[in-house]
């Protein structure tokens, strides 16, 4: 608010950042974006330790949500935009997505919720901007916690994605 009590206009959104960016062939381009916010928190456990001089360091949440997708002309006029939809909070290290190229659809891939037992999701993204939510698989009894951000990859249908559970370290491909 100003001096005047009017709103000002906002024209940014601070919680969004640019994640990747997907060259289109008639020379425009998509921009994928993440909703992503920090929540720096102090428990009373933690109050007592700067009482007793330890370490006074806040506990922080990572909530990595939405993703907005935004279509762009090659002279720079929207085209079109979407959201996708998804809600995850964890320390950060098994939130976010990995992005699958093919020629004719985006794959975002994710953990659908972030716990040692989840489901991991897609959304499939077309040119036009439609997109379809699908639950791919279960990690129930294949002891799998993804880390799909530090995912490569390796082929048009396959990649490679780390998995890290009891301090064990996994490569995991998937091939669609």
């Amino acid at each position: 608010l100003d001096g005047s009590n009017r709103r000002r206009n906002r024209t940014s959104i601070e919680e969004l950042a640019v994640r990747d960016m997907v060259l289109r062939r008639d020379g425009g381009m998509l921009l994928i974006t993440e909703r992503n916010r920090q929540f720096e928190r102090r428990s009373t456990a933690t109050q007592l330790q700067v009482v007793n001089n330890f370490s006074g360091r806040p506990l922080v949440d990572y909530h990595y949500d939405e993703m907005v997708i935004l279509s762009v002309h090659p002279d720079g006029k929207p085209h079109w935009n979407n959201v996708l939809h998804k809600r995850q909070d964890d320390g950060g290290a098994f939130s976010s997505f990995f992005l699958l190229r093919s020629p004719q659809r985006l794959h975002f891939l994710f953990n659908d919720d972030v716990r040692l037992e989840n489901t991991v999701s897609e959304y499939v993204l077309d040119g036009y901007g439609e997109s379809d939510r699908n639950s791919l698989f279960h990690t129930r009894d294949l002891e799998l916690r993804l880390r799909f951000r530090s995912g490569i990859q390796v082929a048009a249908n396959e990649l490679i994605v780390p998995s890290e559970r009891r301090n064990r370290l996994r490569l995991v491909t998937m091939t669609y």
